[in-house]
């Protein structure tokens, strides 16, 4: 199933806003919410390498063909 732009951001946001309110319900510290954006961040970037690493094994092995 492919997402829209609006529909991505949207899930987003949602996610966003259900980390916030962890945050506020549990009364952590905002330093918890920082963490976990940092946390996401470096998640992003792993998923992001592990994407190419992908397409460029998938290039290899068509070239193999």
């Amino acid at each position: 199933m492919a997402y829209t732009m609006e529909e991505l951001q949207e899930t987003a946001r949602e996610l966003a806003d259900m980390v916030g309110n962890e945050v506020i319900d549990e009364c952590l510290p905002l330093e918890v919410l920082e963490m976990t954006a940092d946390i996401l961040k470096e998640d992003y970037k792993q998923i992001v390498q592990a994407a190419e690493d992908i397409r460029e094994e998938d290039k290899a092995i068509e070239k193999l063909r």
